[in-house]
């Protein structure tokens, strides 16, 4: 028996768990590596969150920046702004760090 995942879905729990990490440990930067060469950098300092996504040779695409925010784990709206290194190129944006709600709650039985 096979399980077939989403991009979606996928997408989802490896920014759920980047989240996780970068709160885990504030102020230190936290990344990771889709398939498709996109590098998601994060860092989570005090109450802001600090998002980061770059390609080695040219600038990810306001698309893959809009599907990144579509799968974060809370509702972000954010504008990002272009960061070009000699090494990277980056859409790069601030927000405040919300608290995203647990899922797996026990709930009140009457």
């Amino acid at each position: 028996m096979t399980t077939n995942h989403k991009p979606a879905s996928r997408l989802c729990s490896i920014l759920a768990n980047l989240l996780q990490r970068a709160e885990a440990n504030p102020g230190q930067p936290v990344q990771t590596r889709l398939t498709n060469n996109l590098q998601i950098d994060l860092k989570v300092a005090g109450t802001v969150v600090m998002l980061l996504i770059s390609r080695s040779d040219v600038f990810p695409s306001e698309c893959e920046w809009r599907t990144v925010l579509r799968h974060w784990p809370y509702p972000v709206q954010a504008v990002p702004t272009q960061v070009d290194r000699p090494i990277r190129k980056y859409l790069k944006a601030y927000w405040p760090l919300q608290k995203h709600l647990d899922l797996n709650l026990e709930t009140n039985s009457a």
